[in-house]
Order: C-alpha cells, then sequence, then structure tokens
C-alpha cells in the first residue's frame, strides 16, 4: 500500500515538472540580460557577452520545446538553445543591444 502511494506521488510530481517546463518556457531581453525560464530552472545571459546566433535543427534537450532552435553562443564558449515564436523579431532585439552579434540565419542572410 506505501508503494503504491509512493508510485502515485512519483508520477504526480513528474507529471507536475512536465506541465510546469512546457508551461513555463520563455524567453526574455531586460536590462542588457536575456532571461531564459525552463519550467524551475533559469538562466541569465549578458547580451552583450553574446558572440554568435545560428539557427538550428535540434533534438537535443534544452529551454526549446520546438525543434527549430537558435543557438545562441555567449561569453568564450557556451551556448545555450532557445526557440522564441518570432525569431526575427527577437533577433532584432538583441542587436539593438548587441550589433556585434555575428548571424548564421536564413532571413537575414
Amino acid at each position: 500500500m506505501v508503494i503504491k502511494i509512493a508510485y502515485y506521488l512519483i508520477g504526480i510530481i513528474s507529471i507536475g515538472i512536465l506541465i510546469w517546463i512546457w508551461f513555463g518556457t520563455g524567453y526574455k531581453i531586460e536590462d542588457d540580460l536575456l532571461k531564459v525560464q525552463c519550467g524551475p530552472f533559469q538562466w541569465k545571459l549578458n547580451v552583450k557577452e553574446i558572440r554568435k546566433v545560428r539557427e538550428v535543427k535540434s533534438i537535443f534537450t534544452s529551454p526549446a520545446l520546438p525543434i527549430d532552435r537558435l543557438n545562441i553562443y555567449y561569453a568564450t564558449y557556451n551556448l545555450i538553445r532557445i526557440s522564441p515564436e518570432n525569431e526575427s523579431e527577437f533577433i532584432d532585439l538583441l542587436l539593438k543591444e548587441n550589433p556585434q552579434i555575428q548571424l548564421k540565419y536564413e532571413a537575414y542572410k
């Protein structure tokens, strides 16, 4: 009986975290920071440290739900994959903050 309750509890918690990730994934640019939220996980990147943005298709784990994603290379060797709803508008906002960003993106070639 106790084991059965533990299994149900683990299942409910797992489903809750998956729902939180699904509905709690988003990206904001505020105060020279790119804020990435993916459920309980958060990243804050200085926009001035972003070196390159590249369009990719990837199924690897990241704070991005669709397969069409943007690789954001920042600092020296860091990378984060995101998938904003409107990629070109998002890139325009990044470029306003840091015009030195290199683009490898179809719409900007």
